[in-house]
């Protein structure tokens, strides 16, 4: 199975990655050289010959298991930034609600109370969908990360689709979501589900 080149994490990731694992994980990596994209292949080439090291007498890695082998060896967000990560964007949704109130004083004298209250459930309902679902889907942040510099990403290190983060938006309304953080490794249970994960950006590592 070919990586396709489009989906593939970048370049300074894979420098990072590649630089992170063991001699003898590094080396079996060669023997699945012809499956990544040819960037990938010339980091690769350039961290094996950094160490003088041989793909002899290591275990292959398959093609398969190659995204979630650059995954694992990516730096993952500790659990104290993504809480401030939810706090940030807390803040934010407090700030836009304080806003809708101040305005709706003047509103309240131009609109019945339907559209008062129907204004206000869109603005309930439609933060999280602009803050988690578009933003997160179309830049892989939202307002929290952009502050912390972390990114949410698929297991394999690629960019989310808007399907991954409406998953993960319905997925942070369940009870229990944040408990699983501190069972495995900052892991929620929205991240589980949806199959992605956040780690830290480049210039932040």
């Amino acid at each position: 199975m070919e990586l396709n080149k489009r989906n593939m994490p970048s370049i300074d990731d894979l420098k990072i990655a590649y630089s992170k694992l063991s001699n003898s994980r590094l080396s079996s990596l060669l023997s699945e050289i012809d499956s990544i994209s040819p960037e990938a292949q010339q980091v690769l080439k350039d961290e094996v010959e950094k160490r003088n090291l041989s793909n002899t007498n290591s275990t292959p890695i398959t093609a398969s298991e190659l995204p979630k082998f650059i995954a694992e060896s990516l730096q993952t967000a500790s659990l104290g930034k993504r809480f401030l990560n939810f706090l940030i964007d807390y803040l934010a949704f407090t700030i836009f609600l304080i806003i809708f109130f101040v305005l709706g004083g003047d509103i309240v004298g131009l609109v019945d109370n339907s559209i008062f209250t129907f204004l206000y459930f869109v603005l309930i309902f439609g933060f999280p969908f602009v803050n988690y679902i578009y933003l997160e889907g179309k830049y892989g942040k939202s307002i929290g990360k952009f502050v912390t510099k972390t990114s949410v990403v698929k297991f394999d290190g690629t960019k989310i689709s808007f399907k991954d983060s409406f998953i993960r938006t319905l997925c942070r309304f369940i009870p229990i979501d944040f408990i699983f953080a501190f069972m495995d490794d900052t892991l929620t249970l929205h991240d589980k589900i949806s199959k992605t994960y956040v780690k830290n950006d480049i210039e932040n590592q």
